[in-house]
């Protein structure tokens, strides 16, 4: 996968095991080698409701400081279209 979207595979690892989160450019960039849309990245077969996501989303963002509130608006609007 690595070599597919020209990226170190020491990289792709720590994101595959959710210690690095994947860039906005990253994502365009599996999302293009996988041909999938940015959001289906994101879609999980065990996915909370709704309402629990929405949760969950108001409490990291009133943990979050004012850098990890931007890369939030940035990463909801990129895969929002």
């Amino acid at each position: 996968m690595a070599e597919m979207v020209n990226v170190d595979a020491k990289h792709i690892s720590c994101v595959e095991n959710g210690k690095n989160f994947p860039s906005p450019e990253l994502i365009a960039k599996l999302a293009e080698a996988f041909k999938l849309h940015p959001s289906e990245l994101f879609e999980f077969e065990n996915t909370p409701t709704t309402t629990d996501l929405k949760q969950d989303l108001v409490k990291l963002i009133e943990s979050a400081n004012n850098n990890e509130i931007a890369k939030i608006y940035i990463y909801t609007k990129f895969i929002t279209g």
